[in-house]
């Protein structure tokens, strides 16, 4: 979907990065306590699904706002399974490939 983000609309795009910004750094706070208190593994899991769910419907989404909202949620979700990843001592060929096709 395109948004016809040139000229008089192309603030948008940056607005859009710093709201999906914002989702990294609320997620990173927010899902580092719950895993503190319920373990790191069902956190990880439940991101890493519910990412890959907002990341699609973020793809077939029509409206900029909603778009904005998933990818809100989408960011918030991403900041667990980069923290998992780059604490892991192995890494294993499914999370650098989820990791890598989320981020795009």
């Amino acid at each position: 979907m395109q948004w016809d983000l040139v000229c008089g609309r192309r603030y948008q795009v940056g607005v859009s990065t710093s709201i999906y910004f914002s989702g990294v750094f609320l997620g990173g706070l927010i899902f580092g306590a719950i895993s503190d208190r319920i373990g790191r593994y069902p956190v990880i899991a439940f991101t890493m699904y519910a990412q890959m769910v907002t990341g699609i419907m973020a793809y077939f989404v029509e409206s900029f706002v909603l778009f904005n909202i998933l990818r809100f949620i989408t960011g918030a979700l991403l900041q667990v399974n980069f923290i998992h990843v780059t604490s892991s001592y192995k890494l294993d060929a499914f999370n650098c490939l989820f990791c890598f096709c989320t981020a795009l």
